[in-house]
């Protein structure tokens, strides 16, 4: 009888039932670590698949803002034009009148609103009107002044002036020539004011579009470095199966391997 050999057998199935303990914690582990891999996986294609929508959206929105202002900016453009072309004896035959023609007081009291973007409490004075030009600047304040006018003011433009049948750019040309194109320049601040409150409301879908699409390649990015993890838990659990069941590792096919998305 040998006690060595007798102690050496009985421990034998001791350790055959710690390894298939090892073995079967290790296969749960494995298969856990597999099913986060394939549903990160899934989570992350869906976030690839929200971001392109995202960027067709904020394309979408882009050319529709692009093509309401595509129809107005030519207009200013010419505006501006014109106005850039009115001379000192232009305003100088203006401001001589004691009393001017209905159209160019009219022209001129549409000018200051716009300029001034407040509409007035009563009516504009020729002697407010004529103060108001007088300066050397008014040209290039007109021609270089963009679009901000409140809904107030081109409200009240649109219904005081450009709604008024005598309010016309034919009369305006006729009475003098720094009203024509001053006319011109009223009409398309007021096309003008129209098409940014109707782009306002795209704009801030345009906005919050992108602010979205931030959002998610930052959690892209996120997910892809959890992802990542994930793979480095799985190769782990892997070799753990590999010890506890043969003793030793190697590498074994993984039932599941997630692809890093590009």
């Amino acid at each position: 009888y040998d006690p060595c050999t007798s102690n050496a057998a009985s421990a034998i199935p001791l350790l055959e039932d710690k390894r298939k303990r090892a073995a079967q914690k290790a296969i749960a582990e494995l298969e856990a670590a597999q099913n986060v891999a394939g549903a990160r996986e899934h989570a992350l294609a869906e976030l690839v698949r929200g971001l392109l929508k995202e960027v067709e959206a904020i394309k979408s929105v882009a050319g529709e803002i692009d093509e309401a202002l595509g129809s107005v900016v030519p207009l200013l453009d010419d505006a501006r034009r014109a106005v850039a072309n009115i001379t000192n004896l232009d305003l100088t035959e203006m401001r001589s009148y004691p009393t001017p023609p209905p159209i160019v007081m009219r022209v001129l009291q549409a000018v200051k609103i716009v300029l001034e973007d407040a509409v007035p409490k009563g009516e504009v004075k020729w002697k407010e009107v004529k103060q108001f030009i007088r300066g050397n600047d008014f040209v290039p304040r007109v021609r270089d002044y963009s679009t901000n006018m409140s809904t107030a003011t081109y409200t009240h433009i649109q219904r005081a002036f450009i709604n008024e049948p005598s309010f016309t750019a034919e009369a305006a040309a006729r009475a003098s020539a720094a009203a024509g194109p001053l006319f011109q320049w009223v009409h398309a601040q007021c096309r003008a004011a129209i098409v940014q409150e109707q782009i306002r409301p795209l704009k801030a879908s345009h906005e919050a579009a992108i602010n979205r699409m931030q959002v998610n390649e930052q959690t892209q990015k996120d997910a892809e470095d959890e992802q990542q993890r994930i793979l480095n838990d799985l190769a782990d659990a892997t070799r753990r199966y590999q010890s506890a069941v043969y003793g030793f590792n190697f590498i074994l096919p993984v039932k599941h391997q997630p692809q890093r998305q590009a």
